[in-house]
């Protein structure tokens, strides 16, 4: 049974001499004694000039508040809350914070209060409201951020799979503003170190479906770090399939189609595809769909950087895979005709097959 809340070792510096409470304001006598200013106030007021610890006479009856002393008890009176709080959740299961007491967790929240991370999601979770008093916390989000970082450095990165802190890294997502998202995109990547980590990172609920969303944001560098993040948890194919699902296709057909896409961008959105493409689910969309095709090989040619206006003309006149075809065909460049024919075997496509049914007027080749 957790007792640490009923027995509280107080710092004997943090008591007052004259009534042994713990001091509310601190305050120094000449003599260099420290005391409760209630306690010591009444001491003078009652015609006493000695100082009531050494006896010694008074030369003068200023009192200075001794700031530190007080900035340390007050940290330690946060933390025994915090530690009261928890206690109080272990012995009554989940109890929903009030707004001051999730102030003071999130003020003293460090990668050892578990059970504050808790009662943080908990208190998140119960309502709309509660969650934008959270965003509007000031520190709030550079405060789990910290948290976080401080659990990696530390090289604690299983703490950080536990569904409290995954839930607090959603809550960032939806909530914090482009730079603590990108950061925990990042972050989530990190971590993302094997199949058990990925696996995790995949099947927390709405985790997968908000990082989709983020390629639909106006910030390059979020869309990019989120990009990232999708190339490095797709290795394992199970985990493909789940990105899949959430239609993540449609979000790279509509980056490839923006006309101000930056060229990072562009290659990591083809390299997902190519990450996507290795399971037929993602074949069988990928080749349905002839806007995003066609997206593919205009965005090979250009990346190419190829000057055969022939070849280009060809390409934006014809439709799906007869882009891939004509690039092949073409006298553009070997490095475009190889990426071609590499992308056409992505698609799971027989290039022999492909090339000997070719007709302009029938598109019937299934991928594999």
């Amino acid at each position: 049974m957790a007792r640490d809340d009923l027995y509280i070792v107080v710092p004997s510096s943090f008591r007052c001499p004259i009534l042994l409470d713990v001091m509310k304001s601190p305050v120094s006598l000449c003599t260099g004694v420290t005391y409760d200013r209630a306690s010591i106030q009444r001491w003078l007021d009652s015609g006493n000039n000695t100082c009531p610890a050494t006896m010694q006479v008074l030369e003068s009856k200023d009192l200075i508040l001794n700031r530190n002393l007080q900035r340390l008890i007050q940290i330690w009176l946060d933390s025994v809350a915090c530690r009261q709080l928890d206690a109080e959740s272990v012995r009554n299961s989940v109890v929903v914070p009030s707004q001051n007491q999730v102030k003071l967790l999130v003020k003293h929240l460090d990668i050892n209060c578990f059970l504050s991370l808790t009662k943080i999601i908990c208190f998140a979770r119960e309502s709309e409201e509660n969650r934008e008093f959270l965003a509007k916390m000031d520190r709030f989000f550079s405060k789990v951020l910290d948290l976080m970082r401080n659990a990696k450095s530390g090289i604690k990165i299983k703490p950080l799979l536990e569904t409290n802190y995954l839930s607090i890294i959603l809550l960032v997502l939806q909530r914090g503003n482009s730079d603590s998202q990108i950061e925990t995109v990042r972050l989530l990547e990190s971590i993302a170190v094997n199949g058990e980590s990925k696996l995790k990172i995949g099947q927390k609920e709405g985790l997968v479906a908000e990082l989709v969303k983020s390629l639909r944001k106006e910030n390059p560098r979020l869309i990019e770090a989120s990009l990232s993040f999708f190339i490095a948890i797709t290795m394992p194919k199970h985990l493909k399939t789940i990105v899949i699902q959430y239609r993540i296709i449609p979000e790279l057909k509509y980056l490839l189609s923006q006309p101000n896409t930056t060229t990072s961008i562009t290659e990591k959105a083809l390299t997902l595809l190519e990450e996507l493409s290795i399971r037929k689910k993602g074949r069988v969309e990928i080749w349905h769909d002839s806007v995003l095709l066609g997206r593919i090989a205009e965005t090979v040619l250009t990346v190419s950087s190829t000057r055969d206006r022939k070849a280009q003309e060809a390409v934006a006149s014809s439709n799906g895979m007869t882009k891939f075809l004509l690039l092949i065909q073409s006298n553009c460049s070997s490095a475009v005709r190889k990426m071609s024919r590499d992308l056409v075997k992505v698609l799971g496509v027989n290039y022999k097959l492909f090339l000997s049914n070719y007709d302009t007027k029938t598109t019937h080749i299934m991928p594999r």
